[in-house]
């Protein structure tokens, strides 16, 4: 089981799907924490130790990351084939 946060750009049915699937899930929009900042959102991740999935292409180039930091998955879309960046 994962420990997963997702971002405000993904909606609620991928959460559902990922529950279904046996993951532990919270999203960004039904924790009502929409708008915060990057450095905010990475935060909360690090204190709940959730994966971030997300679409900001911002959080594939953050530098001030530590090795403590929380995993983040960074999708995009091209040729609808998910591209995943770790960091």
């Amino acid at each position: 089981m994962l420990k997963l946060k997702l971002d405000e750009n993904f909606p609620e049915s991928i959460g559902d799907f990922l529950r279904h699937a046996g993951h532990d899930v919270e999203t960004v929009l039904s924790q009502t924490i929409s708008g915060v900042s990057d450095r905010e959102l990475f935060e909360i991740c690090r204190k709940e130790k959730r994966c971030l999935i997300t679409l900001d292409m911002d959080f594939a180039d953050i530098e001030w990351h530590s090795r403590f930091s929380p995993k983040i998955l960074v999708a995009g879309y091209y040729r609808k084939i998910i591209i995943g960046i770790y960091k």
